[in-house]
C-alpha cells in the first residue's frame, strides 16, 4: 500500500513536467500535419497546373490535327502531290516533328483575347503511300517479276539483305499492326529502326480507280463490248477502238482462233499468234502461138502462195485449209495431164479435129478444190511456208463455123523452185486472171467461181484464221505485204517475186518504232502474242493497232498512253490493293526500292512532279531541256544502251526502252487515301513580352499521332506521347 501511495506521490510531483511534454507532442503533430497539408496542397496546385496546362496543349495540338484533316478531306482527289494543301500549309522549318534532324513545320500561334500569346502547334502530314508497307513489300519467292508489290526492296541497302529478310519472314506467321513492329523481326534494333521509320507504313493502301474515280477495268476479263466502248470513250474511232479490243482479246486469250466483230458490213478480226497470208503470185506471163490457125495460150512459169510466221516459236498448220485458189482435184491429176499432153501433141501435129469426148473427159475431171496443207505440217520461227505450182494452164482454141472451141489443158511443173510444198494451181482467185478471164468464163468450172479477190485461210477445225482482199499482180510481178498482219486491199502492194524470203516492201521502220538499220536484228519483237493472262498492264503496249508496224504508242510520243490509267490487271479491281507507292510523295530512299530504280532514275521521277496520272511517269521523249524530257532519258535508258537488257538476243528493242515503265507501273499510283498526322500542342507563356517563345517559357507539351484514312473518313490509329 505504501509502495502504491508513493509512486501516486512522484507522479504528481512531475504532472507539470508530463504536461509541457504532452503539450510538445501535440505541437509536433499538428506541424507534421500542416506540413503534409502544405505539400498536399502544393502538390496539388502543381498537378493541377500541369493538368491543365497539359490539357491545354492537348487542346492545341488537336487544334492542329483538325486543321490537317480538314485540309485532307477538303483536298482534290484527282491525284496527291507534295504541292496540295495538306503538305504546304503546314510546311516549315521551325520544328522537327518526325525527329529525322531536319526541321519540317511551322508553329501556329493561339493568343487570348487580349492578344497574349498563350499557346502553339505544329503539324506535319505524311502521305503513307509514300512510304514502304512492310506487310506486303519484297519477297522470298525466287520468281521474278511478279508485277505486284512483292518485287519492291525493303531497303535492303539500307539496313541489309539480311534484315531485309527477317522483316519480310516474321510477317507470314503475324502482320504488323503499325510500322514500329518491325522492331519485332530479328535485328531490327532500336538504331536499325531510327534508320527507317520514317520510310514504312503497315497502312497504305491503293484503290483501283482512274483520275475520275472510276473503276478500273481488268483487261484479262472484261468483254469486247467493254474494252470496245472504253476506248471509243477515249476517243478512239470506231474502226481503231474495234481493231485494238479485238486484239486486246486474241492476246490474253488461250484460243488462237482470231476473234471477230462487225461494224456494218465491215468485219474486223484480231489479231493472233497464227502465220499469215504474206505473198501471193496469181497472174503469171501468158505466150501466144498459133499452128495454123489453132491459137494456143501458154502460162509461163507456177503461180505461188506464201504463208508466213514472224513468231519465236513453230506454229502447227496440219490440215489447214486455203481458200480462194483453186486447185485441180489431186485424184485426177495424173488423168488430166496425160490427155492433156496427147490432146497437145494432136494439134501440133496438124490435128484440128479433137473428139468431143476427149474435151468432155478433161473439162469432168477439172474438178476444183481447195489447196489443203500435208498434216504434220509445222512452219519454224520467223520463217516462210511456200505453196508452189504443180500445173501450167494452156488454153487452145479452135476456130470452127459455129464459134471457137476452147480446150484447157493441163502441163505439168513445178514451179518455183525451193517451196515447201506444190499443188496444181489452176487459178490464185479467178479475180486475178486479168485479160485471160475472158476466155476462161467460158470454161464453166471458172465461170461459177466469182470475182472477189479474197483468200481466206482455215485451221484444221475450219475456224476461219485469216480474211484478206488483194489486188491483182501484173505478169513479171506478185502482191507482197509490208506488215504480215495487216489484210485489207490497200495492204498489198506490187512486189518482186521472193518466194521463202522477206518481201521488198518489208519495211519495219515506217512505224517508226525501229531505226533505218536496227530493223534488220529487231523487227521481231514486234510480234508479242502471250495467249495468257496479261501480268502487267503495261503489255498493251505489244497490242497491234493495225496500222504497219506499229502497236500502241507509249513511251516515244505517248499517243496511246491515256489507255494505262482506265485499265489494269488486278484480278478484283473492286477491292483495294495494299502497298502501292505514290509516285508524288515517296522519297528518293523509298523510290529506290523500285525494281530498277535507282538514285538517277529516283531524281529524275521526282524533277518532274506532280504526276496527274501513272502514265506520266514515262516522261515526254525530247531532247532532255525540260524535267519531264531528262525523266523519259532515265526511264528509257535500257533502250539505248547496246546491250541484251532483257536476255531475248535483241539489244535496244521496244521491250527494253519500256523496261522500267513495265516493272513499276503496276506498283504505283498517284492517289493516296492515309495519312499520318502529328501535331505537337504547346502552352506557354510570353515572359518577356517580345511576340517570341522560347524554351523556358514553353509550360506544357502533348504530341498526338494519328492515321486517318480520308477514304473512309475516320481514324484507324491513334496514339499520345507526352
Amino acid at each position: 500500500m505504501k509502495r502504491h501511495l508513493k509512486k501516486l506521490s512522484g507522479f504528481l510531483r512531475n504532472k507539470s513536467g508530463a504536461s509541457v511534454l504532452l503539450v510538445l507532442m501535440i505541437l509536433l503533430l499538428l506541424f507534421i500535419f500542416t506540413g503534409l497539408l502544405l505539400f498536399v496542397f502544393n502538390f496539388w496546385e502543381k498537378t493541377s497546373y500541369k493538368i491543365f496546362t497539359g490539357k491545354a496543349a492537348y487542346r492545341f495540338a488537336k487544334v492542329g490535327i483538325d486543321s490537317a484533316i480538314w485540309e485532307i478531306d477538303n483536298d482534290s482527289r484527282e491525284y496527291d502531290a507534295l504541292t496540295d494543301t495538306w503538305n504546304t500549309t503546314f510546311q516549315g522549318d521551325d520544328v522537327d516533328i518526325n525527329e529525322d534532324g531536319i526541321p519540317d513545320a511551322k508553329w501556329f500561334y493561339i493568343k487570348d483575347k487580349n492578344g497574349t500569346i498563350t499557346g502553339r502547334y505544329a503539324v506535319l502530314v505524311e502521305d503513307e503511300s509514300g512510304k514502304i508497307n512492310i506487310n506486303y513489300a519484297g519477297s522470298k519467292d525466287a520468281l521474278w517479276p511478279t508485277h505486284t508489290v512483292s518485287d519492291m526492296d525493303v531497303f535492303s541497302d539500307v539496313i541489309g539483305k539480311k534484315r531485309a529478310y527477317n522483316i519480310i519472314t516474321y510477317r507470314e506467321g503475324r502482320k504488323y499492326i503499325v510500322p514500329s513492329d518491325v522492331k519485332l523481326a530479328d535485328g531490327i534494333s532500336e538504331e536499325v529502326y531510327r534508320k527507317i521509320k520514317n520510310y514504312i507504313t503497315t497502312f497504305s493502301y491503293d484503290l483501283n480507280v482512274n483520275r475520275y474515280g472510276k473503276e478500273r477495268i481488268n483487261l484479262n476479263n472484261a468483254p469486247f463490248e467493254i474494252l470496245f466502248y472504253t476506248l471509243k470513250n477515249l476517243g478512239y474511232e470506231d474502226v481503231v477502238a474495234a481493231q485494238v479490243a479485238l486484239n486486246i482479246t486474241a492476246y490474253r486469250d488461250k484460243s488462237r482462233i482470231p476473234p471477230q466483230y462487225e461494224i456494218g458490213s465491215t468485219t474486223f478480226y484480231g489479231v493472233n499468234k497464227t502465220p499469215y497470208f504474206n505473198e501471193i503470185d496469181a497472174v503469171r506471163p501468158w505466150k501466144k502461138e498459133t499452128i495454123g490457125e489453132v491459137i494456143i495460150l501458154r502460162e509461163i512459169g507456177g503461180q505461188f502462195i506464201e504463208l508466213f510466221n514472224p513468231y519465236s516459236e513453230p506454229l502447227d498448220i496440219s490440215n489447214w485449209k486455203i481458200k480462194g485458189v483453186v486447185t485441180l482435184f489431186s485424184g485426177f491429176w495424173n488423168d488430166v495431164c496425160d490427155e492433156s499432153e496427147d490432146i497437145l501433141d494432136d494439134i501440133t501435129n496438124g490435128e484440128t479435129d479433137i473428139a468431143p469426148e476427149r474435151v468432155k473427159s478433161i473439162m469432168e475431171k477439172l474438178v476444183a478444190a481447195s489447196i489443203v496443207i500435208p498434216k504434220g505440217t509445222k512452219i519454224p520461227p520467223r520463217s516462210y511456208y511456200t505453196i508452189g505450182d504443180l500445173g501450167s494452164i494452156m488454153i487452145v482454141i479452135i476456130p470452127t463455123q459455129v464459134g471457137p472451141i476452147i480446150i484447157p489443158l493441163l502441163v505439168p511443173i513445178k514451179e518455183p523452185d525451193g517451196c515447201q510444198y506444190y499443188e496444181p494451181i489452176l487459178a490464185v482467185n479467178p479475180g486475178s486472171l486479168g485479160f485471160i478471164a475472158e476466155y476462161l468464163s467460158r470454161i464453166p468450172l471458172f465461170a461459177n467461181l466469182g470475182l472477189d479477190f479474197t483468200m481466206r485461210l482455215y485451221d484444221s477445225k475450219d475456224n476461219l484464221i485469216e480474211h484478206t482482199e488483194y489486188i491483182a499482180d501484173l505478169p513479171h510481178t506478185t502482191v507482197g505485204k509490208n506488215d504480215p498482219r495487216m489484210s485489207g486491199v490497200l495492204d498489198w502492194y506490187p512486189n518482186s517475186p521472193t518466194p521463202g524470203k522477206p518481201n521488198v516492201t518489208f519495211q519495219p521502220w515506217i512505224g517508226e518504232e525501229f531505226g533505218k538499220t536496227d530493223w534488220l536484228l529487231n523487227w521481231p519483237t514486234s510480234f508479242v502474242i502471250r495467249n495468257d493472262k496479261m501480268l502487267s498492264v503495261s503489255e498493251i503496249s505489244f497490242i497491234h493497232k493495225k496500222e504497219h508496224w506499229k502497236t500502241l504508242d507509249l513511251w516515244k510520243y505517248g499517243s496511246d498512253r491515256k489507255i494505262i490509267d482506265y485499265f489494269t490487271v488486278v484480278e478484283h479491281p473492286e477491292e483495294p490493293t495494299y502497298g502501292r507507292l505514290n509516285i508524288n510523295t515517296a522519297s528518293e530512299v523509298v523510290l529506290c526500292c523500285l525494281p530498277l530504280v535507282d538514285k538517277q532514275v529516283a531524281d529524275a521521277i521526282i524533277g518532274a512532279r506532280p504526276y496527274k496520272d501513272i502514265s506520266e511517269v514515262l516522261g515526254i521523249y525530247g531532247n532532255n531541256s525540260s524535267p519531264q524530257e531528262l525523266l523519259s532519258k532515265e526511264m528509257t535508258r535500257y533502250g539505248f544502251n547496246f546491250r541484251d537488257n532483257t536476255f531475248d538476243f535483241f539489244i535496244d528493242e521496244e521491250k527494253e526502252k519500256e523496261l522500267i515503265f513495265s516493272r513499276i507501273i503496276d506498283l504505283i499510283t498517284v492517289r493516296s487515301n492515309v495519312f499520318k498526322v502529328a501535331a505537337i500542342g504547346q502552352k506557354v507563356q510570353d515572359i518577356n513580352n517580345n511576340g517570341k517563345i522560347e524554351e523556358r517559357e514553353v509550360i506544357s507539351e502533348k504530341k498526338v499521332v494519328l492515321w486517318y484514312d480520308r477514304n473512309k473518313k475516320r481514324t484507324i490509329y491513334r496514339r499520345e506521347i507526352q
